[in-house]
């Protein structure tokens, strides 16, 4: 049992709660588990030229932060639950490309060097064998230009 007292306008009336601490496997907590930002960070290597990607070092960390912020909106959105975080964060960058200007080729590059990677260069292992193309990529780049255009309606760019 816990044992506090109220602010002082409640002070004569002491407050008691039960309380049980749960381990952490009762509670079926998940710690730190990876969020769409944090892959998106994970893809930062695959599109710098530095690192063989299809864009320079400013482009790369444009489309970072607008893929960043589209996988910040997400979260906003009850449909992006069920979603891998891997995917929400693969059709954010997709995105960025798309809101940014860059061309088809661009993408393509990204795609296959997303598909390619295989995380045993040194590269990092979260960024592994995507399904780039997937049915669920594609429904969170869908639900992600609807959040936009809720979040950004002045902005005609992704429509």
């Amino acid at each position: 049992m816990l044992r506090w007292d109220l602010p002082c306008a409640l002070q004569r009336v002491p407050c008691t709660v039960p309380c049980r601490v749960a381990s952490r496997h009762e509670a079926q907590w998940r710690l730190f588990p990876p969020t769409p930002a944090s892959f998106v960070r994970s893809f930062l290597p695959l599109l710098s030229t530095n690192c063989g990607g299809p864009l320079d070092d400013n482009a790369a960390e444009d489309v970072t932060e607008f893929a960043k912020f589209l996988s910040e909106l997400s979260v906003c959105a009850h449909p992006f639950a069920s979603a891998r975080p891997s995917s929400i964060a693969v059709a954010a960058v997709l995105l960025g490309f798309e809101r940014l200007g860059h061309s088809e080729e661009t993408r393509e590059a990204f795609r296959a060097a997303l598909a390619s990677n295989e995380g045993d260069d040194g590269s990092d292992p979260a960024t592994s064998r995507f399904e780039v193309d997937s049915h669920e990529v594609r429904a969170c780049g869908n639900l992600l230009r609807r959040v936009y255009h809720l979040a950004v309606p002045d902005d005609p760019s992704l429509f």
